[in-house]
């Protein structure tokens, strides 16, 4: 499978579809970096073609990721993106330089799938755990990533895929909550960050997939 790539906005301000949704705010961040810092205009790069023949080609930089980058969520700071990959073979987290356009790190977490957002206080990171039924929680520190717990939502029987799996994740406006999409289990999960504890669900229509 060809690699994926995140695309980063040109000089001329134009922007292209990215191989993941939402990444606006990434893009217009990146383009400040590149003006702040005086970089000069380079030629695009080109992605090999999709299997119907299309090219996904931005007008500016490309940065290569690892298989199937689903979401993704801007430091603090604005210098660096967290990446969500949720691919069959490859699954985990990536967190990207802006300034560089290099993949500065990548950790492997089983099950990752689309959910990413970090803490109002910018000190974790959480990540959807999808079919582990669970959140996984990482300390941030000087713009890397490290695995601290889970927080479990569905006890898994054995031999059963999840139950719940959790997909889009938010925080509350105070910090004080992380609200989960149970993109299984039809519901929104309200999360106690100081206790880790699932305080509260709301029902949804059937899959919600953003938190």
């Amino acid at each position: 499978m060809p690699a994926s790539h995140l695309f980063t906005r040109g000089p001329r301000g134009t922007l292209n579809a990215g191989v993941v949704l939402a990444v606006a705010l990434i893009l217009c961040l990146a383009a400040a970096s590149n003006k702040a810092s005086g970089q000069a205009d380079t030629a695009p790069s080109y992605t090999t073609p999709l299997s119907t023949g299309v090219r996904l080609d931005a007008v500016g930089d490309a940065i290569e990721l690892g298989n199937m980058p689903l979401g993704m969520a801007v430091a603090p700071g604005g210098d660096r993106v967290a990446v969500v990959l949720s691919g069959w073979r490859e699954q985990g987290l990536q967190i990207v330089d802006l300034k560089s356009r290099q993949t500065v790190q990548t950790l492997q977490q089983d099950a990752a799938f689309l959910g990413v957002a970090f803490s109002r206080d910018g000190k974790e990171l959480y990540i959807s755990g999808g079919n582990d039924d669970s959140i996984f929680c990482y300390s941030w520190e000087n713009g890397a990533a490290k695995f601290e717990r889970k927080i479990v939502l569905g006890e898994r029987k054995p031999g059963k895929t999840g139950s719940r799996y959790p997909a889009g994740l938010a925080i509350s406006r105070q910090g004080n909550y992380l609200y989960v999409a149970e993109n299984v289990g039809d519901r929104v999960a309200v999360i106690d960050l100081a206790t880790r504890q699932v305080v509260q669900r709301l029902r949804t229509d059937h899959y919600p997939l953003r938190g």
